[in-house]
């Protein structure tokens, strides 16, 4: 019993100092300072900040939104009136949304996602697959995975483009997913297209262009 209070009370401080340090992160950065920093709010020693590292931050933000996208779209009924394509274009841009205010940091954010790699891309990975589902889709033929690599294509190469766009509002962003979406206006007609391009963007050293995220390559066989 007290083993169980004593875990829970330890989860309830580390996801305080987890939101806290975020609000730190948008003038620090994903890293010590921002912890620390949150340490002092919280009245605890700045030793607490050792615990938790600069990726397990980063890695709680990308669930943290990723989550309140999929819960919030969950239950909006103007949202279950979108076509697919719309769906999946309004669920990538209020999910980089999200990271709108802490944009100026990211670029240190990716990198330091890329030093763990598979926890970054599973977490990535089950967004896409979230999405998917939440948009209609319950395929589990090698449609499924097709789709998924197609949405973290658009995702990843719009949250690219949003490190250096400085435009009011992220507006050229938009515009860029914008872009993106029209080039696959019909996923179920094209879907032997996507597949053919992910395969070959993937060859050709995909993974690279991303800079950040690796995927296992399993994925498309």
């Amino acid at each position: 019993m007290y083993k169980f209070i004593a875990k829970f009370h330890f989860c309830d401080i580390r996801n305080k100092l987890f939101n806290l340090s975020l609000i730190h992160a948008i003038n620090h950065g994903f890293n010590n300072k921002a912890l620390q920093q949150a340490c002092l709010d919280l009245n605890i020693s700045s030793a607490a900040s050792t615990v938790i590292q600069p990726i397990d931050l980063i890695h709680y933000s990308m669930r943290k939104w990723n989550r309140e996208i999929i819960d919030t779209m969950t239950f909006d009924e103007n949202f279950k009136q979108f076509t697919v394509p719309n769906k999946i274009k309004n669920l990538i841009k209020q999910r980089l949304q999200l990271q709108g205010p802490y944009m100026g940091r990211w670029n240190e954010a990716m990198a330091l996602g890329a030093q763990n790699a598979n926890q970054t891309s599973a977490i990535l990975w089950q967004f896409a697959d979230d999405s998917w589902y939440l948009a209609g889709d319950k395929s589990q033929d090698y449609n499924h995975y097709t789709k998924r690599m197609m949405f973290l294509y658009i995702y990843i190469s719009t949250e690219l483009f949003m490190l250096t766009d400085k435009s009011p509002n992220f507006f050229m962003t938009w515009d860029f997913l914008e872009r993106r979406m029209s080039e696959i206006k019909d996923f179920g007609s094209q879907i032997e297209l996507i597949s053919t391009t992910m395969k070959t963007l993937w060859n050709s050293g995909y993974y690279m262009t991303t800079m950040f995220y690796n995927f296992p390559k399993g994925t498309l066989k």
